[in-house]
């Protein structure tokens, strides 16, 4: 018999629940289950053949797109590439066969977006979303929806989750409910805690699908000894057909980031603009989610030419931390999203470069030491010629 279970809550838990030892050179810990310590470094152990013993462990089979802090983004192909995204993004959106005990007995269908969070000069990872869409073969259609996020403090970890289950709300909104689904007949989907690792995870085994998130620690910083970020393992035992593919930023499999380059732009430049460029609810849980979608319209009204100036122009502003960090205050983004859209409308609107300079001058940031591009743009050089 089928049965849905809605438990909402807010788990907390201190580092004393890890039983993992700090290990490598970077004061991480081991994942318990997965990986041993040996010489200093976390090395991942049978059957995981793959990963980073200190943050994930993988089996053949398996494919995983990865997010960790500053922020960096690892697609499916092992790439890494600096990501400096203020706002929510689509991380993949695939399709599974659903097995069970061997046989084919459905799909699954997963869209699995990523948002962003900002402490200080920099960019963190804040939580994700998943949409689950699964379709038996007999006609049964099961639709959730969830919200995943945290964040720790001192090696205190809070995450909290809501979903709902019925609808399939990539965009939300979400009750205040963490999704469990069993159909009686081996097919479960739950999110829950990961104690030892200080870990979130969620895991859809029949659907080959296991994501696992560890908040950023804000205060405990580089000592945290659980290593932040995102894990979204898909095992492509499953037939893994790729969905989206114009508007992910977790590439699939076979196409590099090099692939989606937009000339006269660094591939950073030109996986930013790409996140920007999509139709997508900016609706994460931080204040900021307002200056996300003012600087979304500014990227609508860009001509490709002009979003490539507007690149070359505003682009620093996100990815200095000294002068983000001047500049915003405030525990989100939306004072340097502010800054950045009206940076992008001098370029593709109607603001013009001097409201741009007065809010750095206002700001008391115009002389931000070791930022080569500010005292360009502030001297004018870097202002469209009308």
């Amino acid at each position: 018999m089928r049965s849905l279970f809605f438990l909402g809550f807010l788990v907390v838990c201190a580092n004393i629940c890890s039983a993992a030892d700090v290990c490598d050179k970077r004061g991480r810990s081991c994942i318990v289950g997965k990986a041993d310590c040996s010489n200093a470094k976390c090395v991942c152990k049978a059957p995981f053949t793959w990963g980073d013993g200190a943050f994930n462990c993988y089996e053949p089979t398996t494919v995983a797109a990865e997010v960790f802090n500053d922020p960096e983004l690892v697609n499916f192909n092992g790439e890494r590439l600096s990501f400096p995204f203020p706002c929510r993004y689509l991380t993949t959106h695939f399709i599974n066969d659903l097995i069970v005990g061997g046989q084919k007995i459905g799909t699954c269908e997963f869209m699995i977006y990523s948002f962003n969070a900002k402490k200080r000069g920099k960019f963190y990872l804040h939580g994700y979303d998943v949409a689950v869409n699964l379709k038996y073969n007999h006609g049964s259609v099961v639709k959730m929806s969830s919200r995943h996020y945290g964040v720790a403090k001192y090696g205190i970890y809070h995450f909290k989750n809501r979903g709902v289950i019925g609808e399939f709300n990539q965009n939300g909104p979400w009750k205040d409910d963490q999704i469990r689904y069993d159909d009686g007949n081996g097919v479960q989907v739950f999110g829950g805690r990961d104690e030892p690792n200080n870990q979130h995870i969620y895991v859809a085994e029949q659907c080959g699908l296991r994501i696992t998130f560890v908040p950023y620690d804000i205060k405990d910083r580089r000592a945290q000894t659980s290593m932040p970020g995102l894990s979204i393992a898909v095992n492509t035992a499953h037939d893994t057909k790729w969905l989206s593919n114009d508007e992910v930023v977790a590439l699939r499999p076979g196409v590099s980031f090099a692939e989606k380059q937009i000339s006269q732009l660094t591939i950073e430049q030109s996986m930013f603009v790409r996140a920007f460029s999509t139709p997508f609810v900016q609706n994460q849980p931080m204040k900021d989610k307002g200056k996300c979608d003012a600087t979304k319209v500014a990227f609508g009204k860009c001509t490709r030419p002009e979003a490539r100036q507007a690149m070359h122009g505003c682009y620093w502003m996100l990815n200095q931390p000294r002068f983000m960090y001047c500049f915003d205050k405030s525990q989100s983004a939306r004072n340097i999203l502010r800054l950045f859209s009206t940076c992008v409308r001098v370029y593709c609107g109607t603001a013009t470069c001097g409201k741009v300079q007065d809010m750095i001058l206002k700001s008391g940031c115009d002389t931000v030491r070791d930022i080569p591009e500010l005292p360009v743009f502030m001297s004018g050089a870097m202002c469209p010629q009308k």
